[in-house]
Order: C-alpha cells, then sequence, then structure tokens
C-alpha cells in the first residue's frame, strides 16, 4: 500500500524540505526504498553497521550489500570501491546507493551528512539517510545535501469490539533540484546526476496498485505534525538522564553527544536541532549489572511501549466505532546490550518520553539488585 505526494499535504512535504514523498506500508525504512524502486537488484547498497544487523536479505530488493566501518564519509567510500557505473552517475541497471544513520546507536554516533554529501558526489553515489532515531524535527538531512530521508511510522486502526491491528508505514521524503543546504551552497552537478536518478526511478516504478486509505494518510500526517513535542521531551531528558549517568559510580563511561568530550559533538552542534538526540551509550562495571538494566528496561518497555499515541485519534467518516491513531516512536525508554563491544558490560539507552526520573529510579533499582 502507498500514498503518493499528490494525497500528502504540499505543506506536510515542505516540513522535509522536501520536494517530492512518498508513504509506504512498509516495516522497515529499507524494505520501503526497495518497495519504491530507489533501491533495486544489481545495486550496490553500503550503510553503516547498525543499519546492516536490522536488514533481511528479501528487503534489499537483492541489492549487493556492503557494510561501512563507520559513518565517516572516507569509510563509505573505501566500501563503494570497486563499484562501476556511467560516468553521469544515471545507468538505468545499476546505482551505488548509501544508507546511513543520522544518529547511530552504537557509539551515539552522528553522521557528518554534509561531508558525506560531497563525498557521494565524488563516487556517484545517491545518499539516503536513515532518520529513524533523529526524526525531522531534529535532524533535516535534505538541507545538509542528502538525496533522500526515510522515516517510520506505526499507524493502528482500532475496530469495535476487536484488537487493534498495526500497520507501519516509512515516510520517504525526496528532494530533485538542487539541495538547499543551511548557507545556501552546494556543488549544482548532484542535481543533474543522483537526484535525476531518483526521480526517474520512482516515477516509472509501479510502486503498489492498492493505495492507502485516506484515514491512514491523516494519521500519518497528524502523528508527524505533532512529533515536535514528543522529540523534544526526548531530547530534554536523554540529557538528563546522561548527566545523571556520568556521575554514577557504576558507571564507567557515557557516550552521548551532547557531551563536549564525545568524538561527534562538534559536528552534532551543526548537524542537530533542538538538542542531541535520544540515544546514550554506557559502560557499567560488570556483565552483571548490564544485563540488570537491559532486563529491567525491557521488561518496561515490552509491557508500555504503545500506551502513548502521538496522534489524537482519527474517526472513521463511515463508522464512528473505528478509530485510526498513529505514533511515530515508543513512549518508553528501551535499552540493548552490545554483546560485541565493551567485553558485555555495555549498553545502548535510547530515550523515550516516559518520566526520565522513573527510568533512573528502574536503573538505580537494577544495579542494586
Amino acid at each position: 500500500m502507498s500514498a503518493h505526494s499528490d494525497r500528502l499535504d504540499p505543506a506536510f512535504i515542505e516540513s522535509f524540505s522536501a520536494d517530492d514523498a512518498l508513504l509506504l506500508a512498509s516495516d522497515s525504512v529499507c524494505r520501503a526504498l526497495a518497495s519504491s524502486s530507489i533501491i533495486r537488484p544489481q545495486d550496490m547498497l553500503i550503510c553503516n553497521r547498525d543499519i546492516a544487523e536490522q536488514i533481511e536479505p528479501d528487503a534489499r530488493a537483492g541489492a549487493l550489500l556492503r557494510v561501512a566501518d563507520d559513518i565517516e564519509a572516507a569509510s563509505f567510500a573505501a566500501a563503494s570501491e570497486p563499484f562501476f557505473c556511467s560516468d553521469d552517475g544515471v545507468a538505468a541497471e545499476r546505482c551505488l546507493i548509501w544508507l546511513v544513520s543520522s544518529i547511530a546507536p552504537t557509539g551515539a554516533r552522528v553522521a557528518d551528512i554534509g561531508a558525506l554529501a560531497d563525498a557521494a558526489a565524488q563516487a556517484k553515489a545517491v545518499l539516503i539517510v536513515d532518520n529513524s532515531i533523529a526524526t525531522h524535527f531534529c535532524c533535516t538531512p535534505l538541507l545538509l545535501g542528502a538525496d533522500a530521508v526515510a522515516e517510520p511510522l506505526v499507524v493502528s486502526v482500532i475496530e469495535p469490539e476487536c484488537p487493534s491491528d498495526s500497520v507501519s508505514l516509512s515516510f520517504v521524503a525526496l528532494a530533485w533540484r538542487e539541495a538547499r543546504r543551511r548557507g545556501g551552497k552546494h556543488a549544482c552537478g548532484r542535481a543533474r546526476g543522483s537526484r535525476m536518478r531518483l526521480a526517474r526511478r520512482v516515477f516509472a516504478a509501479d510502486i503498489d496498485e492498492v493505495e492507502l486509505s485516506a484515514e491512514l494518510v491523516c494519521a500519518a500526517e497528524r502523528a508527524v505534525r505533532a512529533q515536535a513535542l514528543c522529540a523534544q521531551k526526548r531530547n530534554d531528558h536523554a540529557r538528563a538522564i546522561a548527566e545523571y549517568l556520568s556521575c554514577h559510580p557504576r558507571v564507567e563511561a557515557v557516550r552521548y553527544p551532547g557531551f563536549e568530550a564525545h568524538v561527534d559533538h562538534e559536528r552534532a552542534s551543526r548537524v542537530l536541532r533542538h538538542g542531541f538526540g535520544p540515544i546514550i551509550e554506557i559502560d557499567l562495571d560488570g556483565i552483571e549489572s548490564a544485563t540488570s538494566i537491559a532486563k529491567a528496561l525491557d521488561h518496561r518497555s515490552g509491557t508500555s511501549a504503545s500506551s502513548l499515541m502521538v496522534s489524537p485519534s482519527t474517526p472513521d467518516q463511515h463508522d464512528p466505532a473505528r478509530i485510526t491513531r498513529a505514533r511515530v516512536f515508543s513512549a518508553a525508554s528501551s535499552v540493548r546490550a552490545d554483546r560485541e563491544r565493551g567485553g558485555g558490560r555495555r549498553v545502548i539507552l535510547s530515550v523515550g518520553t516516559d518520566d526520565p526520573l522513573v527510568v533512573l529510579n528502574l536503573i538505580e533499582h537494577a544495579l542494586a539488585s
């Protein structure tokens, strides 16, 4: 199921600084890019490790997958070699695609989208930003030189006397014209290369004959518009939690882009807005501590993840008992252990809109036990 830009509010599309947009029923950003023909067989897809770990083989449309060592432009360029396409970068059958997280959970890293855009232009690559964590409220990749940006949504349709049925959607915003980067300067050649290829691929594709219902489209638009308040809460809560944990005797290291000591603090100040995102990576004093925190927050997020709907309920015009609601992300803070790095003592905290004092209380109890 899909909805093209002609069914979306122009002001809504402009909020992404986009020239065009697609709303697709998809359970992942990569699958949405494949279903919209942005990613095709014969392509080479380069992405950072956090994205690669979540991509299922059938979600990349048969494209060859390579993993960059980190989110730096040099790593993406190195992973791209050798790859051959036409001089102007518009070969119909082959495309080099860079898919990067604006905020990568591992290390709480922040991508330098401007540098990636310049490197992508040199490599004749299409630069797509997975904005799942930052959201367009905190990061506007199209203004920084990206060719496309994708964000996920979850829309719930509640039937009378029936359990709710959730539909996963992905919003893909695209730029066809010259990048409107902050400061107004960008290489005009990108408008004639990678962006034109995206335009041809999307407009020539038979994406889906089944269109999303008007209720789903409306709920998705309302959810994204209401996102600002929730995203700001997540940023503010993350800052408070990071500050507290940085002083905790059981915590050995805190990696948070808002701290001056973080490797990406300077670029985060340029790339992100309204704060430094909701991701915190922490090293604890032992494997047991990391396991206790993971169990405590995993249990809580599993029971309350859908407790907050970002968008107000939208009644169905034909059936008032049928309600459509949407959320952009979970209300509950969540955590995952990084078992490959940090000797099992490292966890990555994704802060939600829930009370940070409650989250810290859970962490304290977990460490005490």
